[in-house]
């Protein structure tokens, strides 16, 4: 089986149907991975440019982002790295205005490894002291 990784463009073409030709190009690879004639990858960088890429051009609500980032990343053929930091990470951009994803899927890393994070960020110290468990 081969791996196929995907950036941003073939996730928003797929989500956005904007374009007829590489919606039907990505919805083929989607259908071929699911079919286990191959195996999606998406790196959380990609995720994370999609996900700014629909909050800050497309205007889309957060809470409609994260419900489909979720459901993308439920897909048992596309296969990421720290799934559930993201989920966790997911769960909490949907109702918190301030923070990038990014930010927050940080301090769901930190916590997960017990580890520290080092962060001249006022919004994200606090949120990561009191939100992100």
């Amino acid at each position: 089986m081969s791996e196929v990784f995907v950036d941003t463009n073939v996730i928003l073409r797929f989500l956005l149907n904007d374009n007829k030709t590489y919606y039907a190009k990505a919805r083929k690879l989607f259908l071929e991975a699911k079919d286990k004639k191959q195996t999606v990858r998406l790196i959380p960088q990609v995720l994370f440019e999609v996900v700014f890429v629909l909050e800050k051009l497309y205007k889309v609500d957060r809470a409609d982002i994260a419900d489909n980032m979720r459901v993308l990343l439920e897909e048992k053929y596309i296969k990421t790295i720290n799934k559930k930091e993201l989920f966790c990470a997911l769960d909490l951009y949907s109702s918190n205005k301030s923070l990038t994803l990014v930010d927050i899927y940080l301090s769901c890393l930190t916590k997960k490894a017990w580890a520290k994070l080092a962060t001249f960020d006022i919004k994200l110290k606090k949120f990561h002291e009191k939100k992100a468990n």
